[in-house]
């Protein structure tokens, strides 16, 4: 048997709201993020120019993303644009 909940329109809408601001905010972080990735591979391949800038960013991003510590393990691959 399904329940309704009898929440008034404001009270559904703050909910929902707040859900919303964190997703905003979680974008804003993880766009951050990226681009300190970014700048590291930058900083990385100044200081060693054997291996292409993209090559440290993807190798960093890989080791995010395809870590033991994630619950959803990810691989990723680099375009060649």
């Amino acid at each position: 048997m399904k329940r309704r909940l009898n929440l008034p329109f404001h009270e559904i809408a703050r909910v929902l709201g707040s859900r919303v601001f964190g997703l905003k905010t979680f974008e804003v972080d993880l766009e951050r993020v990226l681009q300190r990735l970014e700048q590291l591979a930058q900083d990385e391949w100044k200081a060693d120019k054997s291996v292409d800038v993209r090559e440290y960013y993807v190798r960093r991003l890989m080791v995010a993303l395809g870590g033991q510590k994630r619950l959803f393990s990810v691989e990723i691959q680099e375009s060649k644009k």
